[in-house]
C-alpha cells in the first residue's frame, strides 16, 4: 500500500523528532484521535498540540514548549499535507484504512 501524505508526516514526526502516535505514557495508552477533531477541519497547530499531548507533554505546565514546538513543526505539517488546515479524514494512516 502506498504511503499517504499523513503517513509521511507521521513517520517524520516520529522518527526524526520523537513525537510518535500512539504512545504509552506511564502505562497508559494515548492516541492522537483523542486530541484532535474526528471530523471537520484540523489545523497544523491542533495536530502538533495533540501529538505533543500524546507524547506526554503538559499544555499548562509546558506552555512555552507547546508554543515553540507548534511554531517549529508547523512547516513539517505543511510540507507533507500541503496546507495549514486539512480535513480530519486526511489525518488517518493508510495502515488503518
Amino acid at each position: 500500500m502506498k504511503p499517504t501524505d499523513f503517513d509521511r508526516l507521521a513517520y517524520e514526526m516520529c522518527v526524526k523528532y520523537g513525537l510518535c502516535n500512539p504512545s504509552l505514557i506511564h502505562g497508559e495508552p494515548r492516541d492522537l484521535s483523542n486530541y484532535i477533531p474526528a471530523t471537520g477541519n484540523v489545523t497544523a497547530s491542533q495536530y502538533i498540540e495533540g501529538l505533543l499531548m500524546v507524547s506526554g507533554f503538559d499544555p499548562v505546565a509546558q506552555e512555552d514548549v507547546f508554543r515553540e514546538w507548534t511554531e517549529m513543526y508547523r512547516s513539517v505539517f505543511v510540507k507533507h499535507m500541503g496546507k495549514e488546515v486539512v480535513d480530519a479524514s486526511l489525518l488517518r494512516s493508510s495502515a488503518k484504512s
